[in-house]
């Protein structure tokens, strides 16, 4: 059917471009950066689209194999593509490899820290926003600014020092590769922080997964020195308040300590923690030696407060007002003491040493 004999054709895209076959060269030599993050979430966008769980439940596999791009756009240019996907119920997670060197360097860097799906859809309802069904002809991008802020890009290529590397695999150990599964199955004690507001299951781990961050043990219980790094590096750009992550940065330095790792972030926040300690104890002093005062410290004999119209009763019986006038004319220096006179006379009225 044409285009002009076409009256209630209502088909829809999310993007409209020109569609080419793309190739990502994988590299052979090099191990490309592996990434995991959240690609999409139920809620509105930024755009005023609306997405249920239901629709991108069935979206999941679809996003599997999509190309990676920057910003949306030059099919010629993708830099990845998404090896992965995983439903959670809320959030809708990639795993991905990034194959373009740069681009690897500045995800390292943080210098990427979102993603945005573009997509196609079979229908739309206009509601209070836009609410998609059907989405398809998936890709993913590195953006700067998000249609969805919970997106984000993390790391999960191993910083395990070569030798270590190199002796496991001469005793035959299989490195355990911790992948969206692997991470989802981990107990709630191997994460630096765990937001309020979730339900145990019947493992008695934390649910929905998303309220669970900065993995940093095995599902052993140990210490990951690769992930304790990796979960101090990406503190800053998990989004929990700033009190969650002093506490997690708290258990991480602990576990730097614990595996002698070397920690310019831990180093700092030591000094930190070593001056607060000291303020602490000079204040504690400085109350103790305030407390001293009234019971025979640097004061023996405190000074008695009186009140105002009475203080000033005893200045003018000890310093009629003609005395000060004639003080005046004197000068200054006769002036200073005779109000040093009238202190000391003040002084033994009021009881003051």
């Amino acid at each position: 059917m044409s285009q002009e004999n076409c009256t209630n054709c209502k088909r829809v895209k999310e993007h409209v471009g020109t569609v080419l076959p793309f190739q990502v060269l994988e590299k052979i030599t090099d191990k490309p950066l592996r990434i995991r993050g959240v690609a999409m979430c139920t809620g509105i966008s930024r755009n005023l689209n609306i997405y249920t769980s239901e629709e991108l439940q069935a979206f999941s596999g679809k996003l599997a194999n999509a190309p990676i791009y920057i910003e949306h756009v030059a099919v010629p240019n993708a830099v990845g593509k998404v090896t992965k996907t995983d439903w959670d119920g809320h959030n809708l997670w990639y795993e991905a490899e990034i194959y373009d060197d740069q681009t690897a360097e500045k995800i390292r860097k943080g210098l990427i820290q979102h993603v945005s799906v573009g997509a196609d859809y079979e229908a739309i309802d206009v509601v209070d926003g836009k609410v998609p069904h059907g989405l398809h002809n998936a890709e993913l991008s590195l953006v700067a600014v998000p249609g969805i802020p919970e997106t984000n890009v993390q790391v999960l290529e191993k910083f395990v020092d070569t030798k270590v590397t190199e002796a496991l695999r001469k005793a035959g150990v299989q490195e355990a590769e911790w992948d969206t599964e692997y991470i989802n199955n981990l107990p709630d004690d191997c994460f630096a922080y765990i937001e309020a507001g979730g339900q145990k299951d019947d493992q008695g781990k934390t649910t929905p997964r998303s309220l669970r961050h900065l993995p940093y043990k095995s599902a052993q219980g140990n210490l990951d020195a690769a992930h304790v790094r990796n979960a101090l590096a990406r503190l800053d750009q998990t989004e929990i308040s700033a009190e969650a992550k002093a506490q997690a940065l708290k258990k991480l330095c602990a576990a730097t300590g614990e595996l002698q790792i070397e920690s310019a972030v831990c180093n700092l926040q030591g000094k930190t923690e070593a001056l607060q300690a000291q303020l602490t104890e000079a204040q504690k002093a400085l109350e103790d030696l305030r407390k001293q005062l009234p019971n025979g410290g640097l004061l023996k004999n405190p000074l008695k407060l009186i009140p105002a119209s009475e203080a000033a009763k005893m200045v003018e019986s000890v310093l009629p007002s003609p005395m000060v006038q004639r003080s005046w004319s004197l000068g200054p220096q006769r002036m200073c003491q005779e109000l040093r006179r009238v202190v000391v006379q003040l002084e033994q009225k009021s009881g003051g040493s």
